[in-house]
């Protein structure tokens, strides 16, 4: 008997790597978004620590206004900034995400597919052992009737 082989195995596992890949630059992406996220709240929490000492003092030199105009663009600027990664982040999130369901998709398609055909293949060769079994029990009953 021959052994049951799928022809697109390789094209599977070909699938089932890429899967990987995928998932795995899904993976950075989202860590590079929470440590996007995570500089930003830095950045907020800067911002209210500097605004609570502000709120403290009694008396605010020029210099000390000048300083705080200058931190304020800057956490303008950081929230521009962190509009434009977060969409940035969410677009390519969004594409590999598609991207992981096609190929889960493919590999699910493939597994399907290799069910059927080894199902063929089991029932193919159940009907050659089953003949190899007729065939030898024929065999059997005519050498008991040549021996009688």
């Amino acid at each position: 008997m021959k052994r049951f082989v799928f022809p697109l195995e390789r094209i599977r596992s070909w699938n089932v790597t890429r899967l990987q890949v995928e998932e795995a630059s899904l993976e950075a992406v989202l860590d590079r978004s929470r440590k996007a996220e995570a500089d930003y709240a830095a950045v907020c929490a800067q911002k209210t620590e500097f605004e609570q000492q502000t709120i403290h003092q009694a008396s605010i030199e020029s210099a000390e206004l000048a300083r705080i105009e200058q931190f304020r663009q800057f956490v303008a600027s950081e929230s521009r900034r962190m509009r434009t990664v977060r969409a940035e982040f969410s677009k390519q999130i969004a594409e590999l995400r598609v991207g992981i369901v096609e190929l889960k998709r493919r590999i699910e398609l493939f597994d399907r597919l290799k069910q059927r055909q080894q199902a063929s293949w089991t029932a193919e060769e159940t009907k050659e052992l089953q003949a190899a079994a007729d065939e030898a029990f024929l065999q059997k009953i005519v050498a008991k009737q040549s021996a009688s």
